[in-house]
């Protein structure tokens, strides 16, 4: 009897590896999610689900892997170095932290870092939204300077600001 070769199932996480300490920095706006820490390669690794990665914004400095691309994974036991270790003992499987506020909280780990125009709204590029979590703005906004974008060529300016709880993770005074 032939075997056929199993389809390669498409895992239902997603590795995002980032700078240790901007990593380390983003820790504090996280409840919850597996966090893997590589002293050799000086990476932090979160884990979101595959599909949020399709969503997924680009940031300097942080990696989104391709699906099945997982870094090394230690024994669930491993909290301490040598090598790469977990921030907490893992129970029973990997717990994928949330998306959305993972993103803005390496957001606001790497100061002076913003979201890339293109992947804004319009009322995010032009101040209405907050820059990190589209939330609306009113008066008591943080206003984070005139952004230049010539990406496309041409010059495009746009008026980036943020939300009072976002603001707090910039390092920004109003």
């Amino acid at each position: 009897m032939l075997e056929t070769p199993r389809a390669r199932r498409p895992t239902t996480l997603r590795a995002v590896q980032a700078p240790r300490h901007t990593g380390l920095l983003a820790l504090r706006a996280l409840a919850h999610g597996s966090v893997l820490i590589d002293p050799d390669t000086a990476t932090t690794t979160f884990f979101i689900a595959a599909r949020a990665a399709t969503r997924w914004s680009p940031l300097p400095g942080v990696s989104v892997l391709d699906d099945g691309a997982l870094p090394e994974l230690p024994q669930r036991t491993r909290t301490r170095p040598p090598g790469p270790f977990w921030l907490t003992e893992l129970r029973a499987r990997i717990i994928p932290s949330p998306a959305v506020l993972l993103h803005r909280a390496l957001s606001q780990a790497a100061p002076g870092v913003l979201p890339a125009r293109q992947t804004l709204s319009d009322a995010q590029a032009r101040g209405a939204a907050c820059v990190w979590c589209g939330a609306p703005l009113g008066v008591c906004a943080t206003d984070l300077g005139v952004q230049r974008d010539e990406s496309a060529g041409s010059l495009v300016l746009w008026f980036p600001r943020a939300c009072t709880i976002c603001r707090k993770g910039t390092g920004e005074q109003r």
